[in-house]
């Protein structure tokens, strides 16, 4: 699953917004890699940098999150009409008031 990336433009940092569903995931060995990739960007743009971890409350509610899924259920090899079923229903029983989701091309892999 892709995170969302908002950046802030502070007079003297960089400030990110990282959303995320599973926040636990990149907190792994004491926020290690949050630390080098923060080092890292530092070193790239030579201005501090703040990042803020989010966690997504619902992620089946989420659209762009239920869109991935969906698509990783096509590449591996679940029947397109059974993956969108499964979203819709996940949405659906989550709280959402409707969901529509359209395929454009031949899913053909």
């Amino acid at each position: 699953m892709f995170p969302r990336l908002k950046s802030k433009d502070h007079p003297n940092a960089l400030d990110y917004a990282y959303s995320h569903p599973d926040p636990e995931s990149l907190l792994e060995k004491k926020g290690a890699e949050i630390v080098q990739l923060k080092q890292d960007v530092e070193k790239m743009i030579s201005q501090d940098v703040i990042i803020d971890i989010q966690e997504i409350r619902k992620p089946e509610l989420d659209a762009q999150l239920v869109a991935e899924n969906i698509a990783l259920q096509i590449v591996r090899r679940v029947a397109f009409r059974r993956a969108m079923k499964r979203g819709i229903q996940s949405a659906m029983r989550f709280g959402a008031q409707g969901v529509k989701v359209m395929a454009r091309q031949a899913l053909v892999v």
